[in-house]
């Protein structure tokens, strides 16, 4: 087992403790999550650490904390592209993957003003006034 196995494989304990459901960890979960990200992976990595993809898939989806949801997403993101590079070994740079947590952004702003446009829309149709004396 190579320095860089290891420290995946702490590193995906400490992500599965952080965020235990009866007292999440969101401090500890982010910091393993920022040293997760200045790690160097390949295509092995990933293949020998299925598990640690799996968690990050989970944690995109997790609704304690927006910051968790990003910075997994982004993680999963780059695995996902390292993986898929595969024997080229190529490293995804820091400006693809802030350009990828942009879009992401940008996405979620226009979700965002979507439903409140529809929630507009919503509150300023006239509702029909019920007749109390049929009642």
């Amino acid at each position: 087992m190579t320095v860089v196995d290891s420290t995946l494989h702490r590193l995906h304990g400490d992500l599965r403790i952080s965020l235990k459901t009866d007292n999440p960890d969101i401090s500890r979960c982010l910091l393993a999550l920022e040293q997760l990200s200045m790690i160097y992976v390949t295509s092995q990595h990933i293949q020998r650490h299925s598990e640690l993809v799996s968690t990050l898939r989970k944690m995109r989806r997790y609704r304690g904390s927006r910051a968790v949801m990003d910075k997994a997403s982004m993680l999963y993101s780059r695995f996902k592209n390292a993986y898929l590079l595969g024997e080229g070994e190529e490293m995804v740079s820091s400006a693809f993957l802030r350009s990828l947590l942009e879009e992401k952004e940008k996405e979620e702003a226009q979700r965002w003003e979507e439903e409140e446009g529809q929630r507009r829309t919503g509150q300023e149709e006239e509702k029909p006034e019920l007749d109390w004396k049929r009642f």
